[in-house]
């Protein structure tokens, strides 16, 4: 009888013991598929190219929350800006991308995060997968899309040619529909955004510079209570 006892007992303990795994797995992307069975291997970008696709040459830590709600927390990543694709460092330090899709990642600048996410539409050369940097997340969001190109130049009385990363940056405004719509950094350009003819005097009286993003951040989180 005891032995019997025992016998469940030990069953019961190694059923939590399991159970506890399978968890950890699912809630925990990069331990559970360090073999690579949901990782690849990300492809090189050449490197005759001078600078760097990334965003950021180092990597630093973030989180990342895919499209089933399931994450992956305290990861090395690096955003790959010519690519739109957000690496992961391997346990082996190989740089990988997930194949799972992915909703949203943070990564750890400086010590703040910034927000990336995709599912945005409505502008030439974006899909629902194209990454933007959050800048204010309310019901109205500020968007940075950041991209990279190549460019080529040859020198002065020379065969060489020489190719090197240049950088750009463009900014939107998305409503509740995900519609992007884009600005410049301007009064005009960000209240006909807007369609709301009574935000000018909100901007005046406040003395908002819209060329800055912490202000057009005020002015949006006014505009969604509205």
């Amino acid at each position: 009888m005891k032995k019997g006892k025992i016998f469940a007992l030990g069953l019961i303990v190694f059923t939590l013991y399991l159970t506890d795994i399978v968890q950890a797995q699912q809630n925990n992307k990069i331990s559970q598929n360090a073999g690579g069975s949901i990782l690849r291997v990300k492809k090189s970008n050449g490197d005759d190219v001078i600078g760097s696709p990334y965003l950021l040459e180092e990597w630093v830590k973030g989180n990342v929350k895919f499209k089933d709600n399931t994450s992956a927390r305290n990861g090395d990543f690096k955003y790959d800006v010519m690519e739109d694709l957000l690496i992961v460092k391997s346990e082996s330090g190989e740089e990988n991308v997930f194949s799972d899709p992915i909703d949203e990642f943070t990564l750890t600048v400086k010590g703040k995060s910034k927000l990336f996410k995709n599912g945005f539409s409505g502008e030439n050369g974006v899909n629902g997968k194209s990454y933007f940097e959050v800048i204010y997340n309310g019901k109205t969001k500020l968007l940075k899309r950041y991209s990279k190109t190549i460019i080529e130049s040859k020198g002065y009385n020379t065969s060489t040619i020489t190719k090197k990363y240049e950088e750009s940056s463009l900014y939107y405004i998305a409503k509740a529909d995900n519609k992007l719509i884009p600005i410049k950094k301007n009064d005009k350009s960000i209240l006909d955004a807007l369609e709301k003819p009574e935000l000018s005097k909100y901007v005046k009286d406040n003395k908002l510079n819209l060329k800055s993003d912490e202000d057009i951040e005020k002015l949006l989180a006014y505009y969604d209570t509205l």
